[in-house]
């Protein structure tokens, strides 16, 4: 196994994992009790989401969530959106197709397939906690669909842009479309910028984005890097 600069406290963390059936005693004392089970690197990552939007909030347009998955990063920031902007027009839009990925050639191939996700469940929790007003899922190809999207939507601005893809086809369609979109003072977030779990994605934010000043959340591995529309 190669090392990294986090390979000791990885191990630790996955020997917790391991032993995370045996030190809760159902799924209700996971919610009311999470920071007693959540792992520091993931705190680290919502607690850099929670900072980001901060520093967006003054500004007028929605935030999308591209790779919504499972839809951690959605309802993270439609309870955010719900906390501190109730009387505003803001919504957070989720984008995937939900089958997974689908890495071609200079992708990460050990990707494919991973990520795939139940829409119809994640539709269910939005509902369930009152959040559907707030959070829009998009159920398309991001490669092939969102001129139709666009279309259908001329008036939809953007202040805050989540990418959480990996796949280079994804990533030149999104920004392509979401970057003549994303306000003055508009963040895009990036997931894996100047990370070989994706090769590309250094490369297309460069084509797009060329010269913008990139940033970093000091205390936190992923998202590796923000960048904000001057």
């Amino acid at each position: 196994m190669t090392r990294n600069k986090y390979t000791d406290d990885d191990a630790v963390y996955f020997e917790y994992i391991r032993q995370i059936d045996e030190l809760y005693d159902d799924a209700k004392d996971i919610i009311y009790n999470f920071p007693a089970y959540i792992g520091a690197v993931n705190l680290a990552r919502y607690l850099s989401l929670y900072e980001i939007y901060r520093r967006v909030i003054k500004h007028s347009g929605h935030v999308a969530d591209i790779g919504t998955y499972k839809g951690a990063s959605l309802l993270f920031f439609a309870k955010l959106i719900k906390l501190f902007e109730p009387n505003n027009s803001t919504e957070v839009h989720g984008f995937d197709w939900f089958k997974g990925q689908n890495p071609a050639a200079g992708d990460d191939s050990s990707q494919a397939g991973k990520y795939q996700a139940d829409k119809t469940r994640l539709q269910k929790l939005i509902n369930s906690q009152g959040l559907e007003s707030v959070a829009r899922l998009n159920d398309l190809d991001l490669t092939s669909d969102l001129d139709a999207f666009f279309a259908e939507r001329p008036w939809l601005r953007y202040k805050l842009v989540f990418l959480d893809c990996g796949i280079r086809a994804v990533m030149e369609a999104v920004l392509s479309h979401f970057w003549p979109r994303l306000i003055v003072g508009g963040i895009i977030v990036l997931d894996h910028f100047n990370d070989p779990s994706s090769p590309s994605e250094s490369g297309v934010i460069d084509k797009f984005a060329a010269g913008a000043e990139m940033l970093q959340i000091h205390y936190t591995r992923s998202p590796t890097a923000f960048l904000v529309k001057r």
